[in-house]
């Protein structure tokens, strides 16, 4: 926002139909608040930021084709690590072995963690 009167609001912007242009707009108000609006989503809603080449189902093939296009080396996927082989790199902490005698541990007992609920379905509320 770049001024804000008793009527209107004035605002910059990028305009994407004019080469991407920066501009300034001044609005009423009240039209203002109905622009602004237009992008705030309802409750439990959730905005989606991956789609285009991000999307699910493009990823793998588009992003090769990036990598290409940019003459960069092929993608690879990162290699997973256990958390047991991480805490042994960087803390230097076997996890399973005893600190006093170095021998393995044996798993006596074990306890289920509590399931957590999912996220419910956007739902809208009828009156």
């Amino acid at each position: 926002m770049k001024e804000v009167t008793a009527t209107h609001v004035s605002f910059s912007y990028t305009d994407r139909a004019d080469d991407y242009k920066k501009k300034v707009r001044n609005v009423e108000g009240k039209k203002f608040i109905k622009l602004f609006l237009e992008h705030v989503l309802p409750k439990r809603f959730m905005k989606i930021r991956n789609y285009g080449f991000l999307s699910t189902r493009s990823k793998t093939p588009m992003l090769r084709k990036l990598f290409e296009y940019f003459e960069l080396p092929a993608y690879q996927k990162p290699k997973t690590i256990l958390v047991v082989e991480l805490l042994k790199l960087i803390h230097n902490v076997g996890v399973g072995i005893c600190r006093h005698c170095g021998a393995r541990m044996i798993v006596i007992e074990s306890k289920d963690r509590p399931r957590t609920k999912s996220r419910a379905s956007p739902l809208i509320k009828v009156t």
